[in-house]
């Protein structure tokens, strides 16, 4: 039972198709592993006071720091169209926050 190219060709291109698809698949696992490991750590680190306010004091250094070299802007310092553009980019992450939220409590 022999194929012609054609045949032979399509079945060639779905087997790629199907190993990119996997490698997506692995990437988009080991994004979901990693994510993970780090929501666990940040449970371990609030459960434990000392590690909490450690943590807390380096996060609000790095936030000072980043001020002071000018890469976060407060709210006061953004111009009128910034702004805007902040709270249009808020409200849509909030409301699709809450859908989220709904969701879940639903199912």
């Amino acid at each position: 039972m022999s194929r012609n190219k054609t045949e032979v060709r399509k079945s060639q291109r779905c087997k790629s198709k199907e190993s990119k698809s996997r490698k997506v698949q692995t990437k988009i696992n080991k994004r979901r592993k990693k994510a993970e490991t780090k929501r666990r750590e940040r449970e371990r680190t609030k459960a434990d006071p000392a590690k909490y306010s450690e943590a807390k004091a380096r996060e609000r250094l790095r936030w000072h720091q980043g001020q002071q070299q000018g890469k976060v802007k407060t709210v006061h310092q953004m111009t009128d169209a910034e702004r805007i553009k902040l709270s249009k980019r808020r409200k849509v992450s909030n409301r699709k926050y809450r859908e989220k939220k709904k969701s879940e409590r639903s199912s």
